[in-house]
């Protein structure tokens, strides 16, 4: 067999096998984000803002929140929007980092006074409800004491009279 036969039998199509294809609808994907994963700007099926909640634009003076990304959990301003990207300076460290908007969500003026300056949120959430505890336990312990005290001095039916 010649080299040209050869490669005339590889060329061969067979039609047998066509299908109908049905075509993709590409969908619009930032960089950065996965299929699975579903942008802030995006909304869940049947999720809806409430009355106090509003839109808030991704615009220059914006106050945002980076949820994921390598910044994650970082507060900052926006400075400059593109199509692409956004420019935001960070409020600790003063740092200009460039985003995915896909990576942020736009916060709150009170969200950001509040947060802004913490740098480990979780660890600051965790601290200030043990604090929380630790005020309240010490409270009742102060009251239980007194009430005893009170009691062990015969004075149980004044306190019998306010109480009930």
């Amino acid at each position: 067999m010649c080299p040209t036969a050869a490669t005339a039998a590889r060329s061969v199509v067979s039609y047998e096998n066509y299908k109908v294809i049905d075509i993709i609808d590409p969908s619009t994907k930032t960089l950065g984000s996965s299929e699975g994963k579903q942008t802030t700007t995006q909304k869940k099926e049947g999720e809806e803002l409430g009355e106090d909640e509003e839109e808030l634009p991704v615009v220059k003076g914006a106050y945002v929140f980076l949820h994921s990304g390598r910044h994650r959990g970082t507060y900052g301003v926006v400075e400059v929007v593109d199509e692409d990207h956004v420019l935001i300076r960070a409020a600790v460290g003063q740092a200009v980092l460039r985003e995915v908007e896909g990576n942020l969500r736009v916060a709150t003026q009170k969200e950001y006074r509040e947060s802004s300056r913490v740098i480990n949120k979780e660890m600051y959430d965790k601290f200030k409800v043990n604090i929380k505890i630790k005020k309240e336990n010490k409270r009742n312990a102060v009251y239980y004491q007194f009430i005893v005290g009170l009691c062990s001095k015969g004075t149980y039916e004044v306190l019998e009279s306010i109480f009930y």
